[in-house]
């Protein structure tokens, strides 16, 4: 997938492909008094090619905020949380923002700058599939939790006023991937909150 982007007005998902068309699949979102379901991201590849798809929200101007799904993998890839001062994702724009990088290596706390990253914080961990992770930031404080419990830290004052949300997966050859149950949360609600998924996208 080349790219991929949702009307939240006609509930459509569009993606686009290399050499394989373009498709529509109809999806659905909801609300409820603790975090967004925004719906399921799920990717496979085939015996030649790797894979990686992304996403990304746009939202009112915040600074403080955290960001969560479940992450399910094949001990392969990796899982990227990102929030971010322009409206758009990696393939599509200059981002600007922070990112966390989840796999079964261990996690990375990310500054994107104009297409250039650079590591704020790493540790190697194992990030089993199934398990949730989070990326907050509070502050000046961006923080990556693996169900529920702290794991990594890193401090960086260099943006502020995001608009938008993002997440992207990627995978090798013959392996499978997904992010579920994404939600957003105040940042005084995590990780101290009950979240009970809506409805999710049947990909």
């Amino acid at each position: 997938v080349y790219d991929l982007d949702i009307n939240y007005t006609a509930l459509k998902m569009y993606a686009s492909t290399h050499g394989r068309g373009f498709w529509e699949l109809d999806v659905n979102y909801s609300v409820n008094s603790t975090g967004i379901n925004d719906n399921k991201m799920a990717l496979a590849s085939n015996s030649t090619n790797a894979a990686a798809m992304y996403a990304y929200r746009t939202r009112p101007t915040f600074n403080d905020t955290v960001l969560s799904a479940k992450y399910y993998h094949n001990n392969d890839g990796l899982a990227t949380l990102s929030m971010s001062t322009v409206n758009g994702y990696w393939y599509n724009s200059a981002f600007n923002g922070y990112s966390a990088i989840f796999s079964n290596f261990g996690v990375r706390i990310v500054r994107e700058s104009n297409y250039i990253s650079t590591d704020l914080a790493t540790k190697y961990l194992s990030i089993n599939s199934g398990d949730t992770i989070a990326f907050k930031r509070f502050g000046d404080s961006l923080i990556t939790y693996v169900n529920g419990i702290q794991v990594l830290t890193a401090t960086d004052s260099t943006y502020k006023n995001f608009i938008s949300v993002g997440a992207y997966l990627s995978i090798n050859q013959n392996k499978t991937s997904q992010l579920d149950d994404f939600a957003i949360y105040n940042v005084n609600d995590y990780p101290n909150v009950e979240y009970t998924p809506i409805i999710n996208l049947g990909v």
